[in-house]
């Protein structure tokens, strides 16, 4: 675990404010030192998945254990069905997110697992979420490209770029991007497009 314990551990630069910040340090527990059983056959069915899933959501073996986490929610399902629903989405979410594969083989896991659940609601969920992860996916992609396209234009008709402004683009959203092409020959020098930056982080649209 390679993540600071402490609320000032996390901020960038906290060191030189720790004097005056409140550091909480939360607990850290391994899951891996816990066997499943522990943690899937408590009263609460729905936080026995959540944990079963963080212990294993990196194994080889995923299809087995998106099957068991399955067999977990329908558990679920038998006491409440809104439950069953809203954790089988968040089961998907989380899923799609954390696995480093590619779409179609995560989404070949899920549809395996979802054989198993005659849910015609639970149907519906597997393919919203799954459209709006593609849909996410082609965004990111975008944006992904427009930023490169600018850092580009940047080095053309510059010479070079800054660590400042590659940062800034990196972490801006395509109303942001198109903004800062619109202003990219406006500018004489990397120093005016570091200016440019300031300027809207003053106004509060960076």
């Amino acid at each position: 675990w390679k993540s600071p314990r402490t609320m000032g551990g996390m901020i960038q630069g906290g060191d030189d404010f720790s004097e005056h910040m409140p550091d909480f340090t939360y607990e850290l527990y391994d899951l891996g030192e816990y066997p499943d059983e522990m943690l899937t056959l408590g009263e609460n069915m729905a936080l026995g998945t959540v944990l079963y899933l963080f212990k294993h959501i990196f194994d080889k073996d995923f299809g087995h254990i998106f099957a068991n986490a399955v067999e977990l929610l329908k558990r679920i399902r038998m006491k409440d069905e809104s439950i069953f629903l809203e954790f089988l989405e968040w089961v998907l979410r989380y899923t799609y997110h954390a696995r480093n594969e590619d779409e179609s083989t995560v989404r070949g896991y899920i549809d395996q697992g979802m054989d198993k659940i005659n849910d015609e609601n639970a149907g519906r969920i597997a393919m919203t979420v799954a459209e709006q992860i593609r849909q996410r996916g082609q965004d990111e992609g975008k944006i992904m490209a427009l930023q490169d396209i600018l850092l580009k234009q940047l080095k053309k008709r510059f010479g070079l770029t800054s660590q400042n402004i590659e940062h800034r683009l990196r972490q801006s959203g395509p109303d942001m991007l198109d903004k800062f092409g619109e202003s990219i020959f406006d500018f004489r020098n990397l120093k005016d497009a570091e200016t440019w930056w300031d300027d809207c982080g003053k106004k509060g649209s960076a």
